[in-house]
């Protein structure tokens, strides 16, 4: 399972930009389920519910860092009862005392109990530890601070339209990887997908994936350095604004 992934940026289910090629294998030889719905918009509950077969309040997750129950019935308990060597590779999110929740074997860094599933702790000597994810890593704020910005060469693609809601702005960043692979024709960039309006103080993340430099060339030629009309046609992204269309501008606006 993916994390956060969008139903349409996969490559069986139509979009022509994105390429998930191990993923349209599987797609080509299972049952794809077109209309499934998570019970959780957060990973966590949406992790857990899918364990259980519960929804979030029956199974007691509904929050991010909130875990199931010790010995909670989930599927891999289930096939472990009947003779299944049930493995788990990559994160789960059990932060609680029972670290398995029924599998056999895990396989990962994800192993470990978090200060407030301790029962009995002593809070002053926990104080310090004043984020109960602290134990993860480092902070974002550390992560932020640590990476080499200036070796990016972001490019940069601005719409612009005036809608009810104020001055609508959709950026499309273009960010090469600091490490581009050494195949010329495997992905290289990540396209990110952000908007804002007049009012709003942070940009809203759309969407981001990978692309590879043919792609990445296309793109480049649909737009120019000077300003130029357009129809927006994304706005489905903004609340209040699904199905409707607005005058607007384009520019690529650095290199």
């Amino acid at each position: 399972m993916d994390d956060e992934h969008r139903a349409d940026v996969l490559g069986f289910s139509g979009n022509r930009v994105v390429r998930t090629p191990n993923l349209d294998r599987l797609a080509a030889d299972a049952i794809v389920f077109n209309n499934a719905y998570t019970a959780s918009p957060i990973c966590t509950p949406g992790r857990q519910c899918m364990m259980t077969g519960k929804l979030p309040l029956n199974c007691g997750c509904q929050n991010y860092g909130e875990d199931l129950a010790p010995g909670a019935m989930t599927f891999s308990r289930v096939f472990s009862q009947h003779a299944y060597h049930t493995v788990a590779c990559g994160k789960l999110h059990h932060t609680g005392q029972d670290q398995m929740q029924g599998w056999r074997q895990r396989i990962g860094a994800d192993i470990q109990v978090h200060p407030e599933f301790i029962e009995g702790r002593d809070q002053e000597a926990f104080r310090d530890q004043s984020s109960k994810r602290g134990c993860l890593k480092w902070s974002e704020a550390k992560e932020i601070a640590r990476f080499e910005y200036e070796r990016l060469q972001v490019m940069r693609i601005v719409e612009r339209a005036s809608t009810p809601q104020g001055e609508l702005q959709l950026f499309t960043d273009l960010v090469p990887f600091p490490n581009p692979p050494s195949d010329p024709r495997a992905d290289n960039t990540l396209l990110i997908y952000t908007a804002q309006l007049a009012h709003q103080k942070w940009k809203r993340l759309i969407t981001a994936f990978p692309m590879k430099p043919v792609a990445v060339e296309e793109l480049k030629a649909t737009v120019s350095k000077r300003e130029v009309p357009i129809r927006l046609r994304y706005n489905a992204y903004v609340r209040g604004l699904y199905g409707k269309t607005f005058a607007g501008s384009r520019q690529f606006l650095s290199e």
